[in-house]
C-alpha cells in the first residue's frame, strides 16, 4: 500500500500498482500495510511542519511478506520505502527516514510483542 501526500492536499491511499483506492474495502493485511504507511506519513507531516521544511510531497510505500512456515500464520516482514518529490540533501533524507520510522507507534507495536485480548460478552 502507498500513501501519497502533496502540499495542501489530503493523503491518498494507492495500491502498489499505483491505482488510487477510492472505496477502502481492503484485505486485512492491506489495512495493516496502510496503517503503517499512514503512521509514517503523519510522522513526516509533523517533522515537515515542526522543522519548516515545506516538502512538496512524498510517497510512503509499505509491503509485507508472509512466511507460510510460521505457526501461527503471520507476516514475517514489513518493508517501508519513502521517496521525496523534492531534491533533498542526502543527509536530510536519511535523517527524515530514520525519524519517521522511530516516530511510528504502529511500527513499534509490530516490532515488539503485543497482547491481543478477546473479550467475552460478559466482560
Amino acid at each position: 500500500m502507498i500513501i501519497k501526500k502533496r502540499r495542501n492536499i489530503h493523503h491518498t491511499l494507492h495500491q502498489t500498482s499505483g491505482e488510487q483506492v477510492e472505496n477502502p474495502i481492503l484485505q486485512p493485511v492491506e489495512y495493516l500495510e496502510a496503517s503503517v504507511a499512514m503512521c509514517v506519513a503523519k510522522t513526516l507531516d509533523f517533522l515537515d511542519e515542526r522543522d519548516g521544511l515545506e516538502l512538496t510531497g512524498y510517497n510512503v510505500e509499505v509491503t509485507s511478506t508472509s512466511d507460510q512456515s510460521l505457526r501461527p500464520r503471520r507476516l514475517s516482514e514489513v518493508t517501508v520505502k519513502i521517496q521525496f518529490d523534492d531534491a533533498l540533501d542526502p543527509a536530510l533524507v536519511k535523517k527524515l527516514k530514520l525519524k519517521a520510522k522511530r516516530g511510528c507507534v504502529i511500527g513499534h507495536t509490530l516490532e515488539h510483542p503485543v497482547t491481543v485480548i478477546l473479550l467475552d460478552d460478559e466482560d
